[in-house]
């Protein structure tokens, strides 16, 4: 370095040190006295050079705080700088600014690194700052005032490739590169450009991990063990307790806040599976009660056994339901959850199964055919709902032969027990009731248009009724549409039912709720009303425009495909419109896709829903939805006794035949027809069996007169006109702990869900993210818990939530507030002071 370099260096650190104060005092100990022959040739201005020597320092004091209090100085000494306890000038230099001509100092000088305890952590990583990337990229992070864990935090996120200053995502990516430190850029980096000592230091002071031949294995391994520990309420086996860190709580929030990290969690989950496999978790797990480990969530091995546990104790016919379906909700707002979260919901309905079936264990009674549909739609129906949710998501299931005997026995339940048994007591009581299949007192569907439409069009010459027919649309489906469309949109739902028509199949129920005066059927089994074949959109728009001018007919798809103009023209044009959809029968009715019919029962929900919502944008309030027909699907192969021959010279189809002839035979419903012209007689089974007849497809079947079948469902729904917000209200939660005081990394809190889940008040399930911050600095400080607010129940204790929080490791400043961070849809709803006051900062005692 030369004179004008050196000249233009100190004086640039004088206008540095001239920001803060008027007058600077500048300290440069050349060590090695390198620049001593320049001291005397430096042009500094107004800047005066004081020599310092090793027996001046009274002398120097006295200069600069009594006899030249004004001036700037630069003190040069050409001897090392003396430890604090032997320097006699260190008041000064606490005011003071120092220099110096050193590579590490130089670096800390560029940095703006005042705290000269860094040098020596500077001085082990020189290579660091030789590379420009890396510096730059520690110049980003913005760090105002230098201290050790910023230092070093600093460079290490630099080095693995961070784009803010975080420890915590630096040992993520390290992680996530792999165990391989060979071939592990980021450590190869830490490897080159640091100091592993450095690095290990911090990962020590982080996490508690402690190990003479440190490897990031045996690192994420601590991690996860110590986690685990931090969870459980079990004792660990010696092979395990070495991986148990001091400090657990640190690492439980570590794997926390990965896994809720949507974009990289997969990695962990695959880590973790193959550690807890590699260790031999499950001879641990099925060891201890479940009640030790019902919160745990580190490793799936506590999913796995407690999914095992359930279905074992189901099997063998033990009845414990509540804890069972306490122990799922414990599980529902835990990091597994998701991956297992089809498992969990099939076996959720499976018990709602049991459950109904302890219930009506002394069958279904000597019910009057009204009261036997009434139970139905407000009771029954819930059996029929839980077994398609049962069989939804059991066909979502990765590995399905864990359910192979606790399907079988559901379906012995829903076929066996149900339908076997209340659809011979629904048709005997029919039996009892009328040859014609009718009931006092209960709507009709061949009576619609006459009860629903034309109630409307006499009203007044303005209103207009819209009428979504959904093929197959069963009752129990039309059920979670009301409540679907009561959370989800604007308006309001409610719904009731019609007796339907039998036989049970399109032509007829399709017929049957257009307006008619006669319905017939030909030779060929087509359906004409008052002479015109009903079978197509085309000619039932014709049979609606007969009937009342400014009618419409119109498929669900060309409804659907309108532009917003065109579909407000439509509307506009149309006092009466009949949208005809079709999702259940067009894959229910074909036996290759017979087994999806569940499937498509979401479907043609979603597509419900979208109907709705274009009605509402286009300012429809009357909109009704119905269906044809119902249906039975199950499972279970049918039995051959379940088959029912008819001689060959009639018209067989699997769930009825239709006849002019007289006709009586054993387990055999004959019911006349008198919607139809010449009301023909209809046969259909007493049971659920079918007739022997042509063509695959027989586990989705309709046509017969079981409940599933002809209770026809009649859901209105209403356009409120107010805003999807205004309408619909998210279920809250209240914290209700009152002591604001935290002494310990691990403590529980209680939250109370204030309002129950409930369609009918448009009252929607709301899921909450809560955990504890330091607003000063961003961090947070302890896991994220979730809060799934989904009870639906009146009683107040089955709506509260005992949530556990653990802190990280570290020093809290009991004088301050910490926050808990209530939080919904990423919008922060609360923020609730706490104060922290932790007896001892090394929670390995906590264990």
């Amino acid at each position: 370095m030369n004179l004008e370099e050196l000249q233009d260096r100190i004086l640039k650190k004088f206008d540095e040190a001239k920001k803060d104060c008027d007058r600077s005092i500048v300290f440069w100990y050349d060590e090695d006295g390198q620049f001593s022959e320049f001291i005397d040739k430096l042009d500094l201005g107004d800047i005066k050079i004081w020599r310092l020597m090793p027996n001046n320092n009274f002398a120097t004091k006295y200069l600069l705080e009594s006899v030249d209090k004004e001036s700037d100085y630069l003190i040069y000494a050409d001897f090392k700088r003396p430890a604090n306890e032997d320097n006699w000038l260190l008041d000064i230099e606490l005011y003071s600014d120092q220099f110096s001509t050193d590579k590490v100092s130089l670096i800390m000088s560029d940095l703006g690194i005042k705290d000269l305890s860094l040098k020596d952590i500077v001085g082990k990583t020189v290579k660091f700052f030789d590379n420009n990337k890396m510096v730059d990229r520690l110049k980003s992070y913005n760090i105002e005032e230098y201290n050790e864990d910023d230092l070093v935090c600093g460079m290490i996120s630099s080095l693995c490739d961070m784009k803010i200053l975080d420890f915590e995502g630096s040992i993520k990516n390290l992680i996530k590169a792999g165990f391989d430190e060979e071939n592990n850029q980021y450590y190869k980096n830490l490897s080159e450009f640091f100091d592993l000592g450095l690095f290990w230091n911090r990962v020590k002071k982080e996490f508690g991990y402690i190990d003479d031949n440190p490897t990031l294995k045996g690192l994420f391994m601590t991690i996860a063990i110590s986690s685990l520990v931090n969870e459980v309420s079990f004792a660990l086996p010696e092979k395990l307790k070495k991986y148990v860190s001091q400090k657990p709580s640190s690492c439980a929030v570590f794997i926390n806040h990965w896994m809720s990290h949507y974009d990289d969690y997969e990695i962990l989950q695959k880590l973790l599976i193959e550690l807890e496999e590699e260790l031999d978790l499950d001879s641990i797990v099925k060891r201890v009660d479940i009640d030790t480990y019902i919160t745990a969530e580190t490793f799936s091995i506590f999913d796995r056994s407690l999914i095992r546990k359930i279905i074992d104790s189901l099997i063998d016919g033990e009845e414990n339901y509540d804890d069972y379906l306490k122990a799922i909700n414990k599980r529902k707002g835990l990091y597994w959850y998701r991956r297992y979260r089809s498992i969990y919901e099939a076996l959720y309905f499976a018990i709602q199964i049991y459950i109904e079936k302890k219930k009506l264990q002394r069958g279904f009674g000597a019910l009057d055919a009204k009261e036997m549909i009434e139970r139905y739609t407000n009771e029954y129906y819930k059996i029929d709902y839980c077994y398609r949710k049962f069989i939804l998501n059991y066909d979502d299931v990765d590995n399905p032969d864990l359910f192979v005997d606790l399907k079988e026995n559901v379906d012995n339940i829903y076929d066996n027990w149900y339908l076997k048994s209340i659809t011979p007591c629904w048709n005997d009581s029919m039996l009892n009731e009328s040859s014609e299949f009718l009931i006092d007192g209960v709507r009709l569907q061949e009576n619609f248009y006459k009860d629903e439409i034309t109630k409307v069009l006499a009203k007044n010459d303005r209103d207009k009724i819209i009428v979504i027919i959904s093929d197959a649309l069963r009752y129990d489906v039309a059920v979670e549409l009301k409540e679907l469309l009561n959370m989800d949109t604007k308006g309001s739902a409610d719904i009731s039912y019609m007796l339907g028509v039998v036989p049970s199949i399109t032509k007829m129920g399709m017929s049957a709720l257009l307006p008619h005066n006669i319905i017939d059927i030909n030779d060929d089994g087509l359906v004409f009303v008052d002479d015109i074949d009903s079978s197509s959109t085309e000619n039932r728009d014709k049979i609606l425009k007969m009937n009342y001018k400014n009618s419409a007919a119109i498929n669900y798809e060309d409804f659907m495909g309108m532009t917003r103009e065109e579909g407000r023209q439509f509307i506009k044009s149309n006092r009466v419109i009949y949208i005809y959809h079709n999702a259940i029968d067009a894959i229910g009715d074909k036996a290759i896709t017979e087994s999806k019919v569940f499937v498509a029962c979401d479907e043609a929900l979603e597509e419900l829903k979208k109907a709705i919502e274009r009605l509402n944008n286009l300012s429809v309030t009357n909109i009704i939805i119905t269906s044809d027909h119902g249906f039975i699907y199950k499972r279970k192969k049918m039995d051959e006794s379940d088959k029912i021959e008819v001689g060959s010279e009639y018209k067989i189809n699997k769930r009825y035949v239709l006849t002019n002839e007289r006709f009586d035979m054993p387990g055999v419903f004959s019911i006349n027809v008198r919607f139809l012209k010449d009301k023909p007689q209809v046969l259909v089974p007493k049971n659920i069996g079918i007739f022997k007849a042509a063509g695959s497809g027989i586990n989705y079947v309709h046509g017969g007169s079981s409940l599933q079948e002809v209770v026809i469902p009649l859901l209105r729904y209403k356009n409120l006109k107010m805003s999807k917000e205004e309408a619909i209200t998210k279920a809250n939660i209240v914290l209700t702990t009152q002591n604001k005081k935290i002494t310990n990394n691990t403590f529980t809190l209680t939250f109370f869900q204030v309002d129950r889940v409930d369609d009918e008040e448009k009252v929607v399930p709301n899921t909450f993210k809560i955990y504890m911050e330091d607003l000063d600095t961003g961090e947070v400080i302890s896991n994220v818990n979730t809060i799934v607010a989904d009870k639906k129940s009146q009683n107040y204790d089955e709506r509260v939530f005992k949530v556990r929080f653990t802190l990280k490791s570290g020093n809290y400043d009991k004088t301050k507030n910490y926050y808990l961070i209530i939080e919904d849809d990423s919008k922060i709803l609360d923020k609730v002071p706490f104060k922290i006051n932790l007896g001892i900062t090394n929670d390995f005692d906590l264990i």
